[in-house]
Parts: C-alpha cells; sequence; structure tokens
C-alpha cells in the first residue's frame, strides 16, 4: 500500500497497492520500499496514497507527482509531462492566449451552468496515466477524480472523466473575465500536456473500448490551442483516442461485414436481440461501434447496442466545445462531429444529469450556441445535419 512508483512507462504493471487485482503489482516497481531514494534532475516520483476502506476494488486514495529539475524554473512554467519527462517542457502560463476561448452568456438563465469552484476543485490533482487501456482506471484515484460530489468512490470511469471534462471546457466559452478562468483553464492545459505526454513518449492509445477512455483529446488540444504549440496539436491530430476509433461513416464495407458470415456483434446484444446490420441505404451514415476501429466485425446499427448510450452522451459536450473554439479541423476526424449531431438530434429530449444522459449544462449550451456561436476568431459554425435529414434520423 501507499506505493511510489520513479519515471513510469504505459505498462501492465505498477507499483502502488497490491490490491489491485487487474493489474499485476510488481513489488521492484514499488520504491517507497527503498527509502531513502536519491533522485536527479529529470525524475519523476509518483506517490499513490492508499484507500484503505475501500471495499475490495484496491483503488487509490490519491496520487501526487515529485518532478526534479536541474535548475529553477521560471515562474508560470508548466510542469512537464510525468511520461517523457526528458523530453519538451518548458510552456509557460504567460503565453496562454484566452482570445481563443469564447466570451459568451451563461444559457438559460444560467440555472444548469456548473459553480466554477467545484470545477476547479476538479482538477486539484493529476490526472494519471500509467496503463494504455480500460486498466488505467485503477489509477484514477479518488481525491484525482471527485466529479460533482464525493459520494461516490471515485470518477475513475471515462464516461465521468469526459463529463467532467465537458462541464469544465464548455464554462471556459462563458463571459467569465480572463482572471476567473484562469485557474480552469491552467489545469485543463496541464492535463493536455501530461495526455500529450502520455501519447508520445509513451505509446498511449486511449483506444475504443466501451466507455472506458473517452474525454482526453479535447484537453491536449485545448492546450495546443492556447499556448499556440503546433508539437500539441499534431498530437491532438492523430487518432489514438477512443471519440474518433468509435466513430465512422457507414460505407460498403460495413454492409458487407454486417450481412456477412464474419459479423459478430456484441454477446451481450445478441443475448437482449439488440442486433441489427446495416444496408445499403445507410451508407454515409455517421455511426458508432464499440470497438469499430480494431474489430469493426463488432458494428451494430442498433440504436440501443451495448455501451451506445454510455458512450456517446458523454463526447456530445466536447464535440460542441471543440466547435466553439474553431478546434473542427485541428481535431482531424469529420465523423465524429457527424456522429454527436446526430446523438444529440436523438437524444436531447432525455437530458439529464444522468451518467447516461447528455448533461443538462451541455443541452442548455448546445441549444444556445451550437448554430449561432461562431468558433472564436471566426465567423461561422459548420451546420449540423438537418433533423429530418434521413442520415441524421436513422436508426
Amino acid at each position: 500500500m501507499n506505493g511510489s512508483m520513479l519515471n513510469p512507462t504505459i505498462t501492465s504493471t505498477h507499483g502502488f497497492d497490491s490490491n489491485i487485482s487487474y493489474l499485476d503489482y510488481n513489488s521492484a516497481l514499488n520504491v517507497g520500499t527503498r527509502l531513502p531514494l536519491a533522485l536527479k534532475g529529470g525524475d519523476v516520483l509518483l506517490s499513490a496514497k492508499s484507500n484503505a476502506t475501500d471495499e475490495g476494488a484496491g483503488w487509490l486514495e490519491q496520487i501526487q507527482i515529485l518532478t526534479v529539475v536541474t535548475s529553477k524554473p521560471a515562474a508560470g512554467t508548466f510542469r512537464p509531462p510525468y511520461i517523457g519527462r526528458t523530453g519538451k517542457s518548458g510552456w509557460n502560463v504567460a503565453n496562454i492566449n484566452y482570445g481563443k476561448l469564447q466570451s459568451l452568456a451563461k444559457p438559460a438563465g444560467g440555472a444548469n451552468v456548473p459553480d466554477l469552484a467545484r470545477l476547479e476543485s476538479n482538477f486539484n490533482y493529476p490526472w494519471i496515466y500509467v496503463n494504455n487501456g480500460a486498466g488505467n482506471l485503477h489509477f484514477r484515484a479518488r481525491l484525482n477524480h471527485p466529479w460533482r460530489d464525493d459520494t461516490r468512490a471515485s470518477a475513475n470511469y471515462g464516461r465521468e472523466l469526459s463529463h467532467m471534462g465537458a462541464e469544465a471546457l464548455l464554462s471556459l466559452q462563458l463571459n467569465y473575465t480572463n482572471t476567473q478562468k484562469e485557474k480552469l483553464a491552467i489545469s485543463l492545459i496541464q492535463v493536455g500536456i501530461d495526455v500529450y505526454g502520455a501519447v508520445k513518449y509513451g505509446g498511449a492509445n486511449f483506444y475504443a473500448d466501451g466507455g472506458h477512455n473517452i474525454g482526453h483529446k479535447l484537453p491536449l488540444l485545448l492546450a495546443g490551442n492556447l499556448l499556440n504549440d503546433a508539437d500539441l496539436l499534431q498530437v491532438g491530430a492523430g487518432h489514438n483516442f477512443q471519440e474518433d476509433q468509435q466513430t465512422f461513416f457507414v460505407d460498403a464495407t460495413t454492409v458487407s461485414i454486417t450481412n456477412g458470415s464474419t459479423w459478430a456483434p456484441d454477446s451481450r446484444d445478441v443475448t437482449s436481440g439488440d442486433v441489427a446490420p446495416y444496408t445499403s441505404s445507410d451508407i454515409g451514415m455517421p455511426e458508432w461501434g464499440i470497438r469499430h476501429s480494431n474489430t469493426p466485425t463488432a458494428d451494430n446499427k442498433s440504436w440501443d447496442a451495448n455501451y451506445r448510450h454510455v458512450a456517446g452522451p458523454a463526447m456530445v459536450g466536447h464535440a460542441l466545445a471543440a466547435q466553439l473554439m474553431g478546434l473542427k479541423e485541428e481535431w482531424n476526424w469529420p465523423a465524429y462531429f457527424a456522429y454527436a449531431d446526430r446523438m444529440y438530434g436523438l437524444q436531447k429530449s432525455q437530458a439529464s444529469n444522468g451518467v447516461n444522459s447528455i448533461q443538462l449544462f451541455v443541452r442548455d449550451m448546445w441549444e444556445s450556441y451550437r448554430n449561432t456561436a461562431p468558433p472564436a476568431g471566426t465567423t461561422t459554425l459548420s451546420p449540423p445535419l438537418p433533423p429530418s435529414s434521413p442520415k441524421a434520423v436513422q436508426q
């Protein structure tokens, strides 16, 4: 328990807590058992506090980061990513361009606008990426991911992280002063820098897997946008992210697969009867698949396909925030935005603050600004699919 890891990489083993049964605990990786420990410039130490009261899952209470530098950094310097710690660094808050953010009036009278202080508290501690996939949820410590309240064990699931991120990213588009936005913007940029390190130097792939890995791409693009950093934007334009790997446009190959002998939709959908093949009339429709990029044989047209309503509603707010900041081109995956429009059109009437719903604040922002507010620095928003379009309403 209460383990520490030195210079972590993206791995399936760890040294934090032997109670985490999903992944392999390796005592050799727990340098906390070998104190005192000599560190040198460039070293990074991740130290965990275990959740001793957890009911068997072995999740962690908190993770903090100690970064060792060879000289005193300039005031306002961002912490470098803990993956790839010897790579690019030196980003500074003095370079944040708040002009890349919107300054929109609070929608619907502000009834569902989240409290800024609560949003800031969601990022008091770093977001940790040391595993390449679903197992990383075991390293999302409870205090590092509190989300809306403290009644949940932890907001350690990708869906919750995506909701949390959407609230913060969209709140940065409201008419707060730059001073009011500063703490939240800095926190989100730091998340983006850490995602950058995990992808560029650790080879992390936030791959399509149910609802586990959503919500990480836009903080990276936000960091690149606000810091005017081409390298951050270039990594963010890649397709190492679940939102891209789950969304696509139906084509003839999709139709052929789901009408052929290799079609193998999720067994849970087969059991429930929620399966439907695509037809030629579906070609061009923006769509979602639980593991489309690496298992297209599992694609399933049924609107009640397993995990569609876990992942889809949590994606919508990020799509809106990206477009409000004029980052659709930098995102570099049109199918994602087209599917977000389709998902919103079909599910907006069921918006709520339930975890598998489009959130009320996201709904209010969408209704107020999806078709009226131009992206920051531009003049027009790309139009959504018309509600009457066959490709918008097909299920």
